[in-house]
């Protein structure tokens, strides 16, 4: 799967859906980088907790909307791995609603292992 997002529909939707009470949209990119000559990344994704994750996340209560995709499979350099829309009223919420939820990823729900050949 291969993540194709279009952000400048994305913010446009997300504004009118919203209009009045958004203050702030963080959009944080995860991408596959070079690292120790590698040649790209297998991403295993556990589905099951990054449904769980989503949800967490969503039952906040300083966040307007939030959308998390996550790209699987075998990723070459630049491909992107994660896109994660954080909105909320102030810049604060979006920006640690957005923080918590990448760490949440990482640490919980995707597991990445370097391919060298």
């Amino acid at each position: 799967m291969k993540l194709n997002v279009d952000f400048n529909k994305e913010i446009k939707r997300i504004v009118e859906r919203f209009k009045g009470d958004v203050g702030c949209i963080v959009i944080f990119v995860g991408v596959v980088k070079r690292k120790d000559n590698n040649r790209g990344v297998i991403c295993d994704v556990d589905w099951e907790k990054m449904k769980k994750i989503k949800e967490d996340m969503k039952k906040r209560q300083d966040l307007l909307y939030l959308d998390v995709k996550v790209n699987s499979g075998l990723l070459e350099i630049g491909d992107l791995i994660t896109t994660i829309f954080s909105v909320a009223y102030d810049r604060k919420s979006a920006f640690r609603a957005c923080m918590e939820c990448v760490d949440k990823i990482k640490r919980e729900g995707v597991r990445k292992k370097e391919i060298y050949q």
